[in-house]
């Protein structure tokens, strides 16, 4: 479990065990080496608003001491907060440091004892108590490091293959004006550097659009959309009536006998975009049929079918074509049909693929249609 689900828990407890009104936790802060109010079970002392806590220069010796907050007999400049208002205001009677040796995790303050003394128990249980968060602490932040080292490790990875692939794209278009230098005369030349500056900007595009959308993390803007709608603009974007080589097959139920389904239609066109791209890149040479088939078996789904007669793909890839950096082609990313998969996900919807090897492949995507009329 999470520190800020552990903690109200914890402030409980002690306010049972030792028959105090008030706790507060501050929590280290390593961005800004300050102690931010984590949990707090105030009593009617508090009379302020709930603020972080600073170390003065000196910091705390080694050990873990109970402190005392000074009300006049003890300097200020000698206590190990440099700032005691926040403490002040909320009434906080006695501060313990949570630290492992010398380093300050966080704090606990206390106060509203109903006899005012404190026995050599209560010092032990609290020092217990400190030595047993300081490991939860210790242990939360590990957590957050680690988690932040995963997220830092794929997006290298990710961007490593980014990079790569733009600089192979960036490469093709130097090349192409070096000819052009030479050839600017030659009509031919001309036209295929268009045809080719037109295809490697397309592909640049293409790939960026592919790492704007993380799995989980969508804001959808939900409104009803026509699927058939969808595909079309899919086709309009890729250009496929001219693409030479490429027969495409179509079979859709008419426009208006097809319910509207909700979600985004931006992130469904890319969805989309990314499995007939996929379909398209798989022919030989770029020649060879596709065929997208939209129909509806039952009254709740939406059904688009797309099959290529392309390279297929082997069962032992077929098994995690889903997961991030996976992918048959030579310079390809892997994560298009990862972010297909999020996106489809997103709309209660599933993608499934059937594939057999050198025979093509079938990608089913089912979208929840919404029947309210």
């Amino acid at each position: 479990p999470q520190i800020q689900d552990l903690l109200p828990k914890i402030a409980k407890f002690i306010a049972g065990a030792m028959s105090v009104r008030q706790v507060a936790f501050w929590v280290r802060c390593q961005a800004t080496a300050a102690f931010d109010f984590a949990y707090a079970i105030l009593g009617p002392a508090s009379n302020g608003p709930v603020s972080g806590l600073r170390l003065n220069g000196a910091g705390l010796k080694s050990g873990n001491v109970i402190f005392r907050s000074p009300k006049g007999s003890l300097a200020e400049q000698n206590f190990p907060i440099r700032n005691l208002q926040p403490l002040y205001e909320l009434g906080i009677e006695r501060v313990l440091p949570i630290q492992r040796g010398n380093d300050v995790l966080g704090f606990l303050g206390i106060s509203g004892e109903p006899d005012g003394n404190w026995s050599v128990e209560d010092e032990q249980f609290l020092l217990s108590l400190s030595s047993q968060m300081s490991h939860l602490i210790l242990t939360h932040e590990l957590s957050q490091d680690l988690l932040i080292s995963k997220e830092w490790d794929s997006f290298n990875q990710c961007a490593s293959f980014v990079l790569h692939d733009l600089k192979n794209l960036a490469t093709v278009q130097s090349m192409t004006l070096e000819n052009a230098e030479h050839l600017h005369d030659n009509v031919d030349f001309v036209a295929d550097a268009f045809a080719t500056f037109n295809h490697t900007t397309d592909q640049m595009i293409n790939l960026i659009a592919s790492l704007s959308v993380r799995r989980g993390q969508f804001s959808l803007k939900q409104q009803p959309i026509n699927i058939l709608e969808v595909i079309s603009h899919t086709f309009d974007e890729l250009k496929i009536d001219q693409r030479n080589g490429l027969s495409i097959h179509t079979e859709f139920p008419p426009m208006e006998n097809l319910p509207a389904i909700r979600g985004d239609p931006d992130l469904l066109r890319k969805a989309f975009t990314n499995v007939i791209l996929n379909a398209i890149q798989s022919l030989p040479s770029g020649e060879g049929e596709v065929d997208v088939v939209v129909f509806q078996d039952d009254a709740d789904t939406i059904t688009t079918s797309i099959r290529d007669t392309g390279c297929g793909i082997s069962p032992d890839r077929l098994e995690s074509m889903f997961r991030p950096f996976r992918t048959t082609k030579e310079n390809g990313l892997g994560i298009g049909l990862c972010h297909t998969r999020s996106i489809i996900e997103v709309h209660g919807g599933e993608v499934r693929i059937k594939s057999q090897l050198n025979a093509g492949t079938t990608v089913e995507i089912d979208l929840p249609a919404n029947t309210a009329r």
